[in-house]
């Protein structure tokens, strides 16, 4: 098998993790930059100084908070596991 070929496969199987990632972070920054907007009565709204939105809006797309992100597969497992001791 050629390497190109070889290469091509091993986009095909890691393809959609990788596009699903990227609108993830797309979704971020539209987020942010929505936030950016508020006026200081929206921002009051939800519990926000226009300082802290400020910050927020300022950081890089792929800066989310670690549980934003899919659970790993220790996390489904203790899902799993207290699911099954409840019933």
């Amino acid at each position: 098998m050629s390497s190109h070929l070889l290469r091509l496969l091993h986009l095909h199987r890691i393809g959609p993790s990788l596009l699903r990632r990227f609108e993830e972070m797309r979704a971020l920054a539209r987020q942010r930059h929505d936030l950016a907007r508020l006026d200081d009565h929206l921002l009051d709204d939800v519990g926000l100084a226009r300082p802290e939105a400020a910050a927020e809006a300022a950081r890089v797309p792929w800066d989310a908070p670690a549980h934003w992100h899919r659970p790993n597969q220790q996390s489904r497992q203790q899902v799993r596991k207290s699911l099954n001791c409840g019933g």
